[in-house]
């Protein structure tokens, strides 16, 4: 038996039930009815002990309820079938049954009782609408419950389907209690009572004290923790966003492309100054500017000017040597340093490194033999000086010629001496070409060289290396091709996203009808999943970029290492891809609040209506 008396509740201001007071005998047919709104699945809460109340006494089962109903006290005897009806989906029909009894026979009884005899071994996706109300109405049975509520039990089914459901009501009515609630008139001819429900256009004060709730964040988050179905989507969209950046990194601005090989790829570090100043002073100078780790002065470009006269003081064919490229003395200002094959280093002046082929030319078969023998070299204004070879270099790929492009050296028959030998010429003013000198400045960096270049207003000129090759033809035609289809994918991966919210709250969004329904301002939650939606998209954006940057480094240090492609093939624009990002965020924060504005203004109960019609 249930007993109402004089019970009161409100959302907010607006009273939902006012003064409610009925007593309902221990069996029986009642039903709710009214129009959407006005109360009657909000009792039914009220009695489940879903929903608190604000005053009056509610006795079940001669239990007495102030404020709210126990439903721990109350749970062994009722059963709460709403129409959207839930089962474990991987069961059958017969071991959902089976989880509330083990009973085969009792089981066997209620099926053929409820027209499901032939159901026992299908699942329950398989049923109907109808199958699925008049399945879990034979599990209340059951599971023994002696008080039945229903709401809208029929609101999805067909006419024929209402009927079967109905009549099925009316005959357990004679051992049980049934409440149900429905808009339907044809459940007015089954009922043994009728309470006629109006909506209440009045506001209350709630004599209670707010209640004490967590914030709506707390909730939400184990809503995206929780759907599968995200997930499943999510990487999904995470394949699209990683192709999307992967795509941005190959179409870099070509000068950039070129700048990021030159720096990361190349390693130039290089440049050359040819100037009028042949005083030892703007050596010193150079060597003390920022940024410069090493000043080369080099030999070949620097020899005297030999004349092709035979009278002149020089001779055409000089008695000294002119061949060798001067490399820096530091082993860190050289960036081919880790290339020795055979020995070491320059660890004093008065050494030579060979280069792969002369090695090779000199002793074919175990050129590793030559380390610490030495060759005999005649420079100009020295007398005959032994060289010691303490090191050999490993041929060179492509990539790395590069390096010695940009110092117009190249990898061939030759050898190599080193700054410290060069500089004794620094203090000869006479020792330059046509009165001009030419150095090769070593910085810590690109960036750093790339900055004297740009501030560089001194006597002479500045010569950078590898401005232009022919890399940058490929990389004007990449950027070409692969900024459009970098922009298709980025507009399809936004369109994605924005179809996955829309199908999500499409198809989820009963949950904001609970939290208002609980109390909590629809306004809010819908900014909180906003919210929580953006942080979700900025972590998926996160881990995406972290799996395109490994995946392109990898491709990078295995083109680098082995050479399929002469450049780098991805480069990072941190502009690019950061707006690339930020485009997609903002994109879909403005069409999440545009997809949910409507529901804004839009009560649980209208909500959970407009579901029922979509589904």
């Amino acid at each position: 038996m249930i007993i109402c008396e004089n019970v009161n509740k409100c959302f907010d201001t607006q009273v939902v039930i006012k003064s409610f007071s009925y007593r309902f005998k221990d069996n029986g047919f009642y039903l709710l009815f009214g129009e959407s709104g006005s109360g009657k699945t909000t009792l039914l809460n009220i009695l489940s002990g879903f929903t608190p109340f604000e005053s009056g006494k509610i006795y079940i089962n001669g239990n007495s309820f102030l404020g709210k109903v126990d439903r721990s006290i109350i749970e062994k005897d009722i059963d709460y079938i709403t129409q959207d009806t839930f089962f474990v989906e991987f069961l059958t029909v017969f071991d959902n049954l089976r989880m509330i009894l083990d009973d085969e026979n009792k089981i066997n009884e209620i099926l053929s009782a409820f027209g499901l005899a032939d159901k026992s071994k299908q699942f329950p996706t398989t049923l109907s609408g109808g199958e699925k109300q008049r399945l879990a109405i034979a599990r209340s049975i059951l599971g023994s419950k002696k008080i039945l509520f229903l709401d809208e039990p029929t609101a999805s089914l067909d006419g024929d389907n209402k009927i079967i459901i109905f009549e099925l009501l009316a005959k357990l009515k004679k051992d049980i209690l049934i409440i149900c609630t429905s808009h339907d008139a044809e459940a007015r001819n089954y009922a043994d009572e009728i309470i006629v429900f109006d909506k209440i256009h009045e506001t209350c004060e709630s004599s209670q004290p707010p209640q004490k709730k967590k914030p709506i964040s707390f909730y939400m988050k184990y809503w995206f923790k929780s759907n599968r179905r995200n997930r499943k989507s999510e990487i999904l969209f995470g394949i699209f966003m990683t192709i999307a950046i992967i795509l941005c990194a190959l179409t870099d601005i070509p000068q950039n492309k070129l700048d990021s090989n030159i720096e990361y790829v190349y390693k130039v570090n290089m440049c050359r100054l040819d100037t009028s100043d042949t005083t030892p002073e703007l050596y010193n100078k150079l060597c003390k500017a920022k940024g410069i780790s090493e000043v080369v002065f080099l030999y070949g470009k620097n020899l005297p000017q030999i004349s092709s006269n035979p009278d002149s003081l020089m001779q055409s064919s000089p008695d000294y040597e002119t061949g060798g490229y001067v490399l820096p003395y530091n082993k860190s200002s050289f960036k081919l340093s880790n290339r020795i094959k055979y020995g070491t280093y320059f660890t004093d002046t008065n050494q030579i490194i060979l280069t792969y082929n002369m090695a090779i030319s000199l002793m074919p078969d175990s050129p590793q033999k030559l380390i610490g023998q030495t060759i005999t070299k005649n420079y100009y204004g020295t007398d005959e000086i032994k060289f010691e070879i303490v090191g050999i270099m490993d041929k060179l790929n492509d990539i790395e010629q590069k390096y010695l492009d940009a110092m117009e050296m190249y990898d061939d028959n030759t050898w190599f001496i080193n700054s410290k030998f060069t500089q004794q010429y620094i203090y000869d003013e006479k020792f330059n070409s046509n009165g001009n000198r030419s150095y090769i400045l070593y910085f810590d960096s690109y960036r750093e060289m790339k900055d004297f270049y740009q501030d560089y207003n001194e006597t002479g000129t500045l010569i950078l290396g590898l401005t232009s090759i022919k890399e940058l033809d490929v990389f004007i035609t990449m950027f070409q091709v692969f900024l459009p289809m970098s922009f298709l994918i980025a507009i399809f991966t936004i369109l994605f996203y924005i179809n996955l919210i829309k199908t999500e709250i499409a198809y989820n969004n009963k949950f904001i009808s609970v939290f208002d329904y609980s109390g909590y301002p629809v306004n809010k939650v819908i900014n909180c999943f906003v919210r929580i939606n953006l942080i979700r998209l900025l972590k998926i954006c996160s881990i995406c970029a972290v799996i395109s940057f490994g995946i392109t480094f990898i491709i990078n240090y295995l083109n680098q290492k082995f050479v399929f492609i002469n450049f780098q093939i991805f480069t990072y624009n941190i502009g690019i891809l950061s707006a690339f990002i930020l485009s997609i965020i903002i994109i879909s924060a403005i069409f999440m609040n545009v997809i949910l504005r409507r529901l804004k203004f839009m009560g649980w109960y209208e909500n959970i209506i407009n579901q029922r019609d979509l589904i």
